[in-house]
């Protein structure tokens, strides 16, 4: 049953049943502590006596203490320095087992023996020969991970790599497209501001043109209208008290003064007769 259980891929929390002057735990310790990788694990002591008539039921204690406490563990250790078949007597017995097999933790072991297996080591999740074999062990699973992050982080890379890549790419085409279409239109937009820059410089000239020729028309209106041009054709002015002369403002005996182009001539009225032109 035990070996059912699913261990995680990264052990952090250690529960470790063990006798502190036991030379087993201390060279898992200095091992664990001081591995090359920096490695960091949360490692708590329950203690308990490894050999004797007594040892069964102390690791059992040991055992339900860790699984009536409140700390969340990854797995729990059984570690011991090696010993005779007699100092190891105590891992066969059936209620530690009974115990250790319904236990909800993964077991490892490394009860210290090369040759012989105690019936512990066969229903633990995981048995290795001793407890320094045991911190090389979870060592070696966080190396393990580590090397499985760094894979895929390398992937990942060469991934998020690729994809830039291709975007860049993508963008860049995108980029020369756009270019390319902007030049387009503003070819286009200049030859259309260039032709109706043309048109309105004609209309512009056209406009000057009839302008200036109305003025020219206007300057010898001018010219033709002025009274010395008049006088100079032979024509005369005649006016009274400088008023232009008219039927209502003339009569009989008022003095009028003509104008030529050379003298002024004053005259007296001696008769006024109204002449009406047939229509």
């Amino acid at each position: 049953m035990n070996r059912e259980l699913v261990i995680p891929n990264v052990i952090s929390r250690i529960a470790i049943i063990s006798s502190p002057a036991a030379a087993g735990y201390e060279d898992f310790m200095n091992q664990l502590i001081h591995n090359s990788y920096g490695y960091s694990f949360e490692t708590r002591l329950y203690k308990a006596t490894m050999q004797g008539e007594n040892a069964a039921l102390s690791i059992i204690n040991a055992l339900e203490t860790v699984h009536n406490s409140n700390d969340e563990f990854d797995i729990i250790l059984i570690i011991r320095g090696g010993g005779s078949a007699l100092d190891l007597d105590c891992f066969d017995n059936y209620e530690l087992n009974f115990t250790a097999a319904q236990f909800p933790l993964p077991i490892i072991t490394g009860i210290g023996h090369e040759r012989d297996q105690s019936i512990l080591d066969l229903i633990a999740y995981k048995s290795l020969k001793t407890p320094t074999a045991v911190a090389e062990w979870l060592i070696g699973k966080s190396l393990d991970f580590e090397s499985l992050l760094l894979g895929k982080m390398q992937r990942l890379t060469n991934l998020a790599d690729k994809a830039l890549q291709n975007s860049r790419l993508e963008l860049d085409t995108r980029f020369f497209k756009l270019k390319n279409a902007a030049d387009r239109h503003f070819q286009k937009e200049r030859y259309t501001l260039d032709k109706q820059a043309e048109q309105m410089k004609r209309l512009c000239n056209k406009f000057l043109d009839h302008q200036s020729n109305l003025l020219s028309l206007r300057d010898q209106k001018i010219v033709f209208l002025d009274p010395k041009a008049i006088l100079r054709r032979g024509y005369s002015l005649t006016s009274i008290n400088g008023k232009s002369i008219t039927t209502e403002n003339v009569k009989e005996g008022d003095i009028i003064e003509t104008r030529t182009l050379s003298s002024i001539l004053k005259s007296s009225v001696i008769s006024k007769k109204t002449v009406y032109e047939k229509g």
